[in-house]
């Protein structure tokens, strides 16, 4: 994120990895629970809070993994946002935990089933080529049709393989 020149934020979920101890999280918000609304309403309001103190009118909201999920739905409420990128994220998260095996995220909210994103946000989607936890097949079928949207998969990466060595390199392209 220091890489990146223009005003931007960087999202991720809440109570994650070493947080999940902290005061107010529990088992849900990692697990069925991540993408809640109690979730969304409360990054909303932390990215609003940073909002109030930046003069910059438009802001790049940016989100790995689990995060870009969280990042889209923030976005979408918030029109100081006018580009939302995404790096290897669950957009249609019915389809990845039934790809997966997984337990539907019960609790949660699931992008896909959005029919009007806000249209004046900029959506740019990177995925890996080799992403198996969420395959490149999954962002375009999210993305397919979404005005404003772009789908970027980049060659040879996979989830967490390579984003951080080419994030500069990256930040050109948009």
């Amino acid at each position: 994120m220091l890489e990146d020149p223009t005003p931007s934020m960087y999202i991720g979920r809440p109570c994650y990895l070493d947080l999940v101890t902290a005061p107010g999280c529990g088992p849900a918000m990692w697990t069925t629970g991540r993408y809640s609304e109690s979730v969304i309403d409360s990054m909303t309001k932390a990215v609003e809070r940073v909002l109030e103190s930046s003069a910059a009118t438009q802001i790049v909201l940016i989100g790995y993994s689990g995060g870009g999920v969280l990042a889209m739905w923030v976005a979408n409420r918030l029109p100081r946002i006018g580009t939302v990128v995404t790096i290897a994220a669950n957009l249609n998260i019915d389809a990845w935990t039934e790809l997966h095996g997984y337990s539907a995220l019960s609790q949660s909210l699931n992008p896909a089933a959005v029919e009007n994103w806000r249209s004046s946000l900029r959506q740019i989607h990177l995925v890996g080529e080799r992403d198996r936890n969420v395959p490149p097949m999954l962002v375009w079928e999210f993305a397919s049709g979404l005005p404003n949207t772009t789908v970027r998969v980049i060659p040879a990466f996979d989830h967490k393989c390579c984003w951080v060595d080419v994030w500069p390199t990256l930040l050109t392209t948009f």
